[in-house]
């Protein structure tokens, strides 16, 4: 982006006559800084302007600092000449005419003087003037300026002119020549030189190469901006960050789950993001050979093979976090295949021997139990008495927590008791008293 700044000598306001103002008139005093733009608006108001301005006109007055009031001044003054040009003129009304006087007799009219010479002296030619186009440039460090100028005389414009652009040179270091630039056919020459190694701001100045002197001094004030940082770098997005798959598994305790849990890394405009560190870590479970730490890769993503914990019921959950990002997947563990058939008694555990009484029923409640000690539903339920005569098995059911055994002994002694459930056995001996 180029900002020009053009900085012209005006005359004062004092020494303004009232003649219709040029557009050069209007150029230097906008570029000189000198006068107010209600000043300006004031001389319009006076004056008046001897040019009609085109849009091009209009253009080049706001870039140089015309505001609305001093281009609606203008408008005004070129409105109201129109106006009194097309006005008719009022009509004269004779005056009355006086009593005609006597003829008297006219005396005799000297014979005519011959003309005498007078010498008129030609007027100046106009002076060669330099308008830069913008007068505050603005380039980056390290690279290319591009300040433009048009020469004109009066209001038309030179063209195949040499101009040079003082102090341009010693931008490039030791040795560095001033930037040249010809005119076309529109008079405007374009210099085009390198910015310079460092920031800060520097006054340039336009002449000729020739030497031929302008009306007014035509400077330009041009800054060197340092070059912008790199982007900041990409970070992860608590929106588009997370786990893809494996969430919500299903499987037995301390089994491998069937799928790994893969977690990504995405920005906040949806690209992966590699080589990003990732904490994890899990509950109720375990990883299969996957660290705690790990990167993310090509793909954004970490994968990692979860195996369920020892406690049906309990989630294995996997916790990734990325900076202040975290995220939690759930797996779910089911009991382990039935390992172990338990036997209660009164609320005793049973082993080996059942003491019953002939007097009353026993009733034995019956719990199947994983490798991990985690409940497991009781299929298929059934007891055998060695011997029915001694002891009886009067009921067995089955409930939600496991099952339950009816016993009735008719007589003492002693015989086998086998009981069976989701292929496993139990067997004791009874003894009946």
């Amino acid at each position: 982006m180029l900002l020009v700044v053009v900085s012209l000598g005006a005359k004062p306001l004092a020494a303004q006559s009232n003649e219709p103002l040029r557009k050069t008139d209007l150029i230097r005093y906008l570029s000189s800084g000198t006068m107010t733009n209600t000043q300006i608006a004031q001389l319009v108001t006076r004056s008046c302007v001897s040019f009609t301005p085109t849009a091009r006109d209009r253009q080049n007055l706001l870039a140089l600092g015309a505001d609305s009031m001093i281009l609606g001044r203008i408008d005004s003054c070129l409105r109201a000449r129109a106006a009194a040009a097309a006005a008719p003129t009022p009509p004269v009304t004779p005056a009355p005419r006086p009593a005609t006087p006597r003829p008297q007799p006219r005396p005799t009219p000297p014979p005519p003087t011959p003309p005498q010479p007078q010498f008129v002296e030609p007027a100046p030619p106009p002076r060669l003037e330099a308008v830069p186009l913008v007068t505050h440039v603005q380039a980056m460090v390290g690279g290319t300026a591009v300040i433009g100028v048009a020469l004109k005389r009066g209001t038309a414009a030179v063209p195949g002119t040499r101009l040079v652009l003082r102090g341009s040179g010693r931008l490039a270091g030791p040795g560095g020549t001033d930037a040249e630039a010809e005119t076309d056919a529109r008079g405007i020459a374009q210099f085009r030189f390198p910015a310079g190694g460092s920031a800060g701001t520097v006054r340039l100045a336009v002449a000729t190469v020739t030497g031929d002197s302008l009306s007014a001094p035509a400077e330009v004030q041009l800054t060197m901006a340092p070059p912008p940082g790199p982007p900041p770098a990409p970070r992860p997005s608590p929106d588009r960050t997370g786990f893809v798959q494996g969430t919500g598994q299903r499987g037995r305790a301390g089994e491998a789950a069937a799928t790994p849990v893969v977690f990504e890394v995405r920005d906040s405009a949806g690209r992966v993001m590699p080589g990003v560190a990732v904490s994890l870590a899990v509950a109720n479970g375990r990883f299969a050979g996957a660290p705690a730490d790990t990167t993310t890769n090509a793909s954004g993503q970490v994968s990692v093979q979860v195996t369920y914990g020892e406690r049906a019921g309990v989630p294995t959950t996997v916790t990734a976090r990325v900076g202040s990002i975290e995220r939690v997947a759930s797996l779910f563990p089911m009991p382990a295949a039935p390992r172990q058939l338990v036997v209660l008694l009164d609320g005793n555990t049973v082993t080996g021997q059942v003491v019953l009484s002939k007097t009353r029923p026993a009733v034995l409640r019956i719990f199947c139990r994983d490798g991990f000690g985690n409940s497991v539903p009781v299929a298929g339920l059934k007891a055998t008495s060695g011997d029915v005569r001694l002891l009886v098995i009067s009921a067995v059911a089955a409930d939600s927590l496991g099952g339950i055994i009816s016993l009735t002994a008719s007589r003492s002694g002693l015989t086998s008791l086998l009981i069976e459930g989701s292929g496993l056995r139990a067997d004791f001996t009874a003894l009946v008293r």
